[in-house]
């Protein structure tokens, strides 16, 4: 057996501890500094993600609340540019304003526009053409979308007026 002296003795828990201060301080507190700066590092990415899903959630409401608030236009809007030419219920209310002014319509025929969503209408209409201006507000003011191209009026001849009209549908591809 090896005799120790108390100096050897010393000497030898003096490296031990020296090596487990380095090893310990190496493997213990430098990685354990690392794990912490890493930590912090992922909780400050989870904090700004958790500030952009909060505003994203605020955002999906807003959203929500404007879709909600749209739906009650719909049913104008529809009625305004319907998805189909609902031609005869123009007709209806063209000749309803005609009839409140005191006009009779003497022709009004349909023709298809190089725009695949509107429709071209020629139309004839007789009497006194004195409120022709408010006629023509009133029609353009019908619940339909329209709009007045061109007004001839020929006071002369029968008091007649021919007017060109174009009134709208929604795009076939919505």
């Amino acid at each position: 057996m090896i005799k120790l002296s108390y100096v050897n003795y010393l000497k030898l828990f003096t490296l031990l501890l020296v090596f487990n201060i380095l090893f310990f301080g190496y493997f213990g507190i430098v990685q354990g500094v690392k794990g912490i700066n890493q930590k912090i590092t992922h909780l400050r990415k989870h904090k700004e993600i958790y500030a952009i899903l909060q505003n994203e959630d605020e955002n999906i409401a807003t959203l929500k609340n404007l879709i909600a608030e749209s739906h009650t236009y719909k049913a104008a809007l529809d009625k305004s540019i319907p998805y189909s030419a609902e031609v005869d219920d123009y007709l209806v209310d063209f000749l309803v304003t005609a009839a409140r002014h005191g006009y009779a319509v003497e022709k009004f025929s349909v023709s298809k526009q190089s725009d695949q969503n509107a429709l071209g209408i020629e139309t004839i209409i007789s009497g006194n053409l004195t409120e022709l201006h408010d006629f023509i507000q009133d029609v353009e003011s019908l619940d339909r979308l329209t709009t007045v191209n061109k007004v001839d009026a020929n006071f002369e001849e029968g008091m007649r007026a021919n007017i060109n009209l174009t009134i709208y549908q929604t795009a076939r591809n919505l």
